[in-house]
């Protein structure tokens, strides 16, 4: 993909914003991060351009302009996804959580709050930090049984993160229980053919087998 095609990808998601911002219509700031046409996300260097892109169009806003925050999450998940360079997306990841916190963590906003805990788990666990992933999933992990109750594609989400850092501890045991609990609800609230039930499942059978192996 050339650098063009890159710059073309700028203006309709510039354009986007601004209509979601004056008419409410369209995709918004998805359009930062995602191909509406094929509906993939964009990855590699172009999501790594279009992180930088997006940041530079909106770092002049004020700390509490929504997308003075897209365009930080933008950026650290562009740096750790679209370039695997999880020591320099670290700090901005931490300030983009900081500024969740700050100004998007009332009730009905807590969702974006998540969304930057979730991209920091990834991050710590790029860097081999997995007790810090494990943590901060755990949190997202009850914050979202909270707010959606067990069954919601959020919580089961977050549920199958959570066993992939114990995995990556050898904490198989806990983790071969945890999803035991975990897969029937997917089953139940998603259906057995779910992309995240399915996802679930094949964790489940890999932390059985290599908690199996432990034990011989």
């Amino acid at each position: 993909m050339g650098l063009a095609h890159v710059a073309c990808l700028v203006r309709q998601a510039e354009t986007s914003v601004k209509e979601k911002e004056a008419w409410n219509t369209g995709e918004g700031a998805g359009k930062w991060q995602k191909c509406f046409d094929c509906g993939q996300e964009f990855h590699g260097v172009v999501k790594f351009a279009l992180g930088w892109a997006c940041w530079k169009t909106y770092r002049g806003r004020p700390e509490t302009d929504y997308m003075y925050a897209c365009g930080l999450s933008i950026l650290g998940t562009g740096m750790l996804f679209g370039t695997d360079s999880p020591n320099e997306a670290l700090p901005i990841l931490l300030a983009s959580l900081a500024v969740e916190r700050r100004y998007w963590s009332r009730e009905s906003e807590s969702h974006n709050v998540r969304i930057a805990q979730h991209n920091l788990s990834g991050c710590y666990s790029a860097l081999g930090r997995h007790e810090d992933a494990l943590r901060v999933i755990q949190e997202v992990f009850a914050a979202d049984v909270n707010a959606h109750g067990p069954g919601h594609e959020y919580t089961l989400s977050s549920a199958v993160q959570l066993s992939l850092q114990l995995g990556h501890l050898k904490r198989f045991a806990e983790a071969k229980s945890f999803l035991s609990e975990q897969v029937p609800i997917a089953q139940q609230a998603l259906g057995v053919d779910h992309s995240v039930t399915l996802n679930m499942g094949h964790c489940h059978q890999l932390r059985s087998r290599r908690h199996q192996r432990r034990r011989q």
